[in-house]
């Protein structure tokens, strides 16, 4: 069994199941910390304040980060449970993406080129789309093959885990 084969029961909450406050979208000039009153449902008033912190870009301007109040790290965005506005590490959180199984990354994958292609799942890349160059046609055309190859690949190995006395020759 290789990593991703399995799934776990005490995995990570997933990052977008979370309210977010990304400080890009603020838009903010200056300053240096923003003062929050929220409540949640019923509960009583939380009063917080939320230091930000600034950093010099190298072709100029500043760039506004803010201050966890959790750990201290600085982090673009803060992510509301529990009651309170945390950095991803604070509440334990981790991206959807990193959770999935090698089937699913490659199905994600193949899904995302189809897109690209203007296929269905199910079809083949035969012509190529309007205002597409040729080359990136080839291209997608060859990661697509490649992607497809991948998934069954991973399907017949899905097939042998949970049947592994059958006889199965392939394609």
């Amino acid at each position: 069994m290789s990593k991703g084969d399995w799934t776990r029961y005490d995995a990570k909450a997933p990052v977008e199941a979370c309210h977010r406050l990304d400080i890009q979208d603020l838009k903010l000039k200056s300053g240096d910390s923003i003062d929050m009153t929220y409540s949640v449902g019923e509960s009583k008033l939380t009063r917080e304040s939320v230091a930000i912190v600034w950093t010099r870009c190298h072709f100029g301007g500043r760039r506004p980060w803010w201050r966890c109040p959790g750990c201290g790290k600085q982090v673009r965005i803060l992510y509301f449970r529990s009651s309170r506005f945390r950095c991803r590490n604070c509440h334990n959180l981790a991206y959807k993406s990193s959770q999935e199984s090698k089937l699913d990354r490659h199905l994600r994958k193949k899904f995302k080129l189809c897109d690209k292609l203007g296929i269905g799942p199910i079809d083949m890349p035969l012509f190529k789309p309007k205002n597409m160059h040729q080359k990136t046609f080839d291209r997608l055309r060859m990661e697509h093959q490649k992607a497809e190859k991948q998934t069954v690949d991973d399907l017949v190995m899905l097939y042998k885990k949970f049947y592994p006395t059958k006889v199965f020759r392939g394609f």
